[in-house]
């Protein structure tokens, strides 16, 4: 369903956790492919979820996640790493002449929006002006 004026901020390509783990400090989570992930990289548990930072990725299905919110937190099985470090930038056209988007685009009285980006997987984030409920979106399995 289009959204009048969406907000779309986009992301290189995170990770989805494969199962529940449990972040006081630091802790091993399992993921079902590590993405565009990087030792280092800041990422978000979900849209509007807590931000921690990659410590390590240590194989192509697990990454080791820094939690210094101070508070446990839960990544669920499912939950989208969204990857805020690097975030690519935007086109107007195929060839990128021109002035770039930047990484966050916003969508015609339509509810529509046309970008061009590197070729490659990202993920997006659309938040829609009347409300603020955030939805991720991964083309993760």
């Amino acid at each position: 369903m289009p959204v009048p004026s969406a907000q779309i901020d986009l992301y290189l390509q995170g990770a989805t956790a494969s199962s529940t783990v449990t972040i006081t400090t630091s802790a091993a989570v399992p993921v079902f492919d590590c993405g565009s992930l990087f030792d280092t990289a800041l990422v978000q548990a979900g849209a509007g979820g807590p931000i921690l930072t990659v410590d390590s990725v240590d194989s192509p299905t697990q990454v080791t996640l820094q939690n210094a919110t101070g508070l446990s937190v839960e990544v669920a099985a499912g939950t989208r790493l969204i990857l805020l470090s690097a975030r690519p930038t935007a086109y107007s056209n195929p060839f990128a002449l021109g002035p770039d988007l930047g990484s966050t685009v916003t969508a015609d009285s339509g509810g529509h929006a046309v970008v061009f980006l590197p070729e490659g997987q990202y993920d997006y984030v659309v938040t829609d002006p009347s409300t603020p409920l955030r939805r991720a979106r991964s083309p993760e399995r």
